[in-house]
């Protein structure tokens, strides 16, 4: 499905393929499709566009598929699906991963805080557990940080602090709390040389973390995005 569908988009243009998956019979397959479409469609054409249009088509499709079905098992599924699709489109969404080849607009912005609410809202609904909600929490939390909503961002990062400290997932909680600082620093709400000693510290536990080197990386290019903005 999701080679036809992207055969269909090559071929024609992002309309050409919401017509073409508009056409099939709205299922788990069509769904599927839809995230790994917009996936594919970000990572090997670069097409925000593209990326916003078959996502904001599968969250609709989800809830359609969704409210058709009598089965609490088959309605999971499907919801879990579409929260996939949230989640990947408010990550696509968000400039502080500074992808090279993607440019992030004000309505992109907007759009991408809302699919992160969604994703965060699904992860309590299909009651998740807490690594979800530590990465749900998360992604709201770098949206509002994006937007300078800075409370809300800093209260979230907390969350999904939290929520990784129940999971034992301790490079997700450092991650959250080296947010938490930089969000301090780029609100000016604490001393910037006590913020920035407290980053290095977080970034000191992350370097003996087997999976920490990324997670610095993700510290350095946000704080370098957002510093910029």
């Amino acid at each position: 499905m999701v080679n036809l569908a992207l055969e269909a988009y090559l071929r024609e243009d992002v309309f050409g393929v919401l017509e073409f998956l508009a056409a099939q019979n709205p299922d788990g397959k069509v769904l599927r499709a839809c995230q790994e479409l917009a996936a594919k469609i970000y990572w090997d054409k670069k097409d925000l566009v593209g990326v916003v249009a078959v996502s904001l088509f599968g969250l609709s499709l989800g809830w359609r598929i969704a409210n058709s079905l009598d089965g609490e098992e088959e309605t999971s599924v499907i919801f879990s699906i579409t929260k996939a699709i949230a989640y990947n489109l408010a990550s696509f969404t968000w400039p502080g991963w500074d992808e090279s080849g993607i440019q992030i607009g004000h309505t992109d912005l907007t759009i991408g805080l809302s699919a992160a609410k969604i994703n965060l809202r699904l992860a309590h609904e299909l009651n998740k557990g807490n690594l979800p909600l530590a990465r749900a929490n998360w992604m709201l939390a770098a949206h509002y940080l994006a937007q300078k909503e800075y409370t809300h961002a800093e209260r979230n990062f907390a969350l999904s602090a939290t929520h990784a400290l129940e999971a034992d997932e301790q490079a997700e909680v450092l991650l959250a709390e080296g947010f938490q600082v930089l969000t301090l620093l780029l609100a000016g709400l604490r001393e910037s040389g006590a913020s920035e000693k407290r980053l290095n510290e977080v970034k000191e536990k992350l370097r003996l973390l087997e999976n920490g080197s990324g997670f610095i990386g993700q510290l350095d290019t946000a704080q370098r995005v957002f510093s910029a903005s």
